[in-house]
């Protein structure tokens, strides 16, 4: 099957495609900022990393999930997430306190939980975090849901078109709402991609999706996080396409790879304190980049350690 071994390169290639996810939403967040000149505004739509994440959060999830007992499962994901979530819960609790405003005992614990991704509780560091959280712990529902419709659940894209359509979401929900098209895909393919008709089914899928994509530019707003959704198996693809090993790019890119979540958690130090400093231009860039290169090695080194001592634990 063609597709086949377009998703064998695909699957080989994810921390390199991770690599590059975590890149473009880096440099997303520092046009965000106020770096809006070129190249900077050539990453505006760099937000589309967070689709290539949750496409192979998708995928990982349910080759992880059928293998696992659910029990396994859970524990598997909480070591792999939790030590990481929490380190950034407790600096958003530390900055609130320094900068005097109120972090309640019950604002810790939604925040803990996730449950303050759903409104509950004061005070929340970010989105992403959350609704990774809020996803590994519903996602045997998913699972199910593909158990009893199949590749028919897929069909949860007009449902999303749809609500995106009619209702206005607080951004952090409109923004994995748009995302749900993606992570099903990842789901599809990783459950699917053995089935005689699944070259057939894949490239109609797809061509949907580009329809969807087409669709979104046309209508514009808060469509603009559904369109990229759509756009990204397409740019998933092209990605697995370009020679990387020739300019010496793919072990470097891999490395970071395995590092997307501890470089993550570190945007949100870098960004509080770039966005407390008021900084722009060249010290703007500056600052930035070396906050989080320091965040970052500290948040590896910090997750390795933390790390060590849980698998002692387990053991």
């Amino acid at each position: 099957m063609k597709m086949l071994k377009v998703l064998d390169e695909i699957s080989g290639q994810r921390n390199v495609q991770l690599g590059i996810a975590i890149f473009l939403v880096i440099v997303y967040h520092l046009y965000c900022l106020g770096m809006s000149d070129f190249p900077f505004n050539l990453f505006k739509w760099g937000y589309i990393g967070v689709d290539i994440f949750l496409f192979y959060s998708g995928w990982g999830l349910t080759r992880s999930y059928s293998n696992k007992s659910i029990g396994k499962f859970y524990i598997s994901r909480f070591v792999r997430i939790y030590p990481m979530y929490l380190i950034v819960v407790l600096y958003t609790a530390f900055r609130y306190i320094v900068q005097g405003k109120t972090f309640s005992v019950w604002d810790f614990i939604c925040n803990a939980t996730g449950l303050s991704y759903w409104e509950l509780g004061g005070s929340h560091f970010e989105w992403y975090l959350m609704a990774i959280l809020n996803l590994y712990i519903f996602f045997p529902l998913f699972v199910k849901l593909f158990n009893i419709l199949g590749g028919v659940c897929l069909l949860t894209n007009v449902i999303v078109l749809f609500l995106v359509y009619n209702v206005s979401f607080v951004p952090d929900h409109l923004f994995l709402i748009s995302r749900i098209p993606i992570f099903m895909l990842g789901i599809y393919v990783c459950k699917f991609m053995g089935d005689k008709n699944f070259d057939r089914n894949l490239g109609f899928i797809l061509f949907l999706y580009l329809l969807g994509a087409f669709l979104c530019m046309c209508l514009k707003g808060q469509f603009r996080y559904l369109m990229t959704t759509y756009l990204a198996p397409f740019l998933i693809f092209a990605i697995s396409k370009i020679r990387l090993d020739r300019i010496g790019m793919c072990k470097p890119l891999n490395f970071i790879g395995t590092k997307t979540l501890e470089l993550y958690c570190a945007q949100i130090p870098t960004m509080t304190i770039v966005i407390a400093l008021e900084l722009k231009g060249i010290t703007l860039l500056t600052t930035y980049v070396v906050l989080q290169c320091i965040f970052s090695i500290l948040f590896v080194a910090l997750n390795k350690y933390v790390q060590m001592i849980i698998a002692k634990l387990i053991k």
